[in-house]
C-alpha cells in the first residue's frame, strides 16, 4: 500500500515538474537540426501518408441506420489497434449543411451532441445554424477508451503512452492512424449526407490538429476550421515547447516529409477554405508558427484566416463559437 502511494506521489510530482523545467538548449538545437534536414515540400503530406500507410485496419460493422434511442443515424465499424467506433449524425429539419465536428483530448461525442448549454455542447448549436452534426470518439476517448489495448486503463494519457511504445516499431504512430480513421469517417459521411450537403470541419485542440489535414484527405468540404492549434513541429523543437502537446500529435518521421506550414500551404494552392482561431494566451500556439503560416499562404497564393482571439486561454468559449458561427455560415452563403 506504501509503495502505490509513493508511485502516486510521484506520479503528480512528475506531472508538475515536466511543465515548469527548462529545456536543454543544445540538445533541443541538436534535434532543431535534424528536424530542418528533411525535404519536406507542399506535397509532403502526400507523399508521407503513401510511403507510410496506416497499419490497422477499419472494418463498417452496421452501415448508416437510424439509432431510435437518440434520434441519430449511426454506423458502426471495428478498428483491428482500437475498440470499435460509432460514427454519429444527428439530423436537422431542414438541413443547410453538415458541421463535422472533431474533439479535444479530453472530450467525446457524449458531450459534443448533448444539448446543454455548455460550449462543448453543439447539439443546439448545429441546430440553430440549420447544420448536420457529426462526430464520433477519436480511439482512445468515451468508451472506447477504456477497451483499448489494456483493458480499464482509464487514462487517455496512459493509454497514448503505451500505444506509443509500440506503434513506432511497426512503423507508424498515433497520429498515422488516426489519420486513418478521419479519412474514413469523411468518406462514410459523404457518403450518407450525398453530394450536395456543404460539409464544415471544425476541429479543436487536439481535433484541430487534424482539422488542417482534412481538405487533403479525398473528401470535397466546404471548409476547415482548426481552433486552439498552431504549432510547427519544428517551432516547438525550436523553443523548447514539445511537452505542449500530447503523444497523439507528432507523426513517425514526419519532419523528413512535411510540417504544418507545407500542409497550409499545400491546402491553399488547392484552393480550400482554412481558417484558424485561437486565444492570445494559448501557450500551445505560438507567433512563429502564424508567421510561418502567413508565408505559405502568401506562396501558395491562397487566403488564410487567422483569428487570434484577445482574453482568451485554451477555452473552447461561446465567443469562439461565435466565430465558428461566422466562417460557416458565411462560406455556405459564398
Amino acid at each position: 500500500m506504501l509503495a502505490k502511494l509513493v508511485h502516486l506521489i510521484e506520479v503528480v510530482v512528475e506531472a508538475w515538474r515536466v511543465n515548469r523545467v527548462p529545456p536543454d538548449p543544445g540538445i533541443f538545437a541538436a534535434l532543431q537540426a535534424v528536424a530542418d534536414s528533411g525535404d519536406r515540400s507542399p506535397a509532403g503530406l502526400d507523399r508521407y501518408l503513401r510511403d507510410h500507410p496506416a497499419k490497422g485496419r477499419i472494418e463498417i460493422i452496421r452501415d448508416w441506420h437510424h439509432d431510435s434511442g437518440s434520434g441519430e443515424t449511426r454506423l458502426t465499424y471495428t478498428s483491428s489497434f482500437f475498440a470499435p467506433g460509432c460514427l454519429r449524425l444527428r439530423p436537422s429539419a431542414d438541413p443547410r449543411g453538415v458541421l463535422v465536428f472533431l474533439p479535444g483530448h479530453r472530450m467525446g461525442a457524449d458531450e459534443v451532441h448533448s444539448d446543454g448549454d455548455q460550449p462543448k455542447n453543439l447539439a443546439g448549436f448545429a441546430e440553430q445554424l440549420g447544420f448536420v452534426l457529426a462526430c464520433w470518439d477519436w480511439p482512445l476517448q468515451g468508451q472506447r477508451l477504456d477497451n483499448c489495448l489494456y483493458t480499464g486503463l482509464g487514462s487517455i494519457h496512459s493509454a497514448e503512452r503505451e500505444y506509443s511504445r509500440v506503434l513506432p516499431a511497426l512503423g507508424t504512430s498515433l497520429w498515422r492512424e488516426c489519420v486513418a480513421e478521419l479519412a474514413f469517417a469523411l468518406e462514410q459521411i459523404r457518403r450518407d449526407v450525398g453530394p450536395a450537403l456543404p460539409i464544415h470541419v471544425v476541429g479543436w485542440s487536439m481535433g484541430a490538429a487534424f482539422a488542417y489535414l482534412a481538405p487533403l484527405l479525398g473528401v470535397d468540404l466546404a471548409s476547415a476550421t482548426a481552433v486552439g492549434s498552431c504549432a510547427r513541429v519544428t517551432d516547438l523543437i525550436a523553443e523548447g515547447k514539445t511537452r505542449r502537446h500530447g503523444y497523439f500529435f507528432y507523426p513517425h518521421d514526419g519532419t523528413r516529409y512535411f510540417d504544418l506550414d507545407d500542409v497550409v500551404e499545400d491546402v491553399l494552392r488547392r484552393r480550400h477554405r482554412l481558417h484558424v482561431i485561437y486565444g492570445d494566451r494559448d501557450a500551445g500556439c505560438l507567433e512563429s508558427t502564424r508567421q510561418s503560416l502567413l508565408r505559405a499562404a502568401q506562396r501558395a497564393g491562397g487566403s488564410l484566416e487567422i483569428d487570434v482571439v484577445p482574453n482568451h486561454d485554451h477555452v473552447f468559449s461561446p465567443e469562439v463559437r461565435r466565430r465558428i458561427a461566422s466562417i460557416v455560415t458565411r462560406d455556405r452563403s459564398d
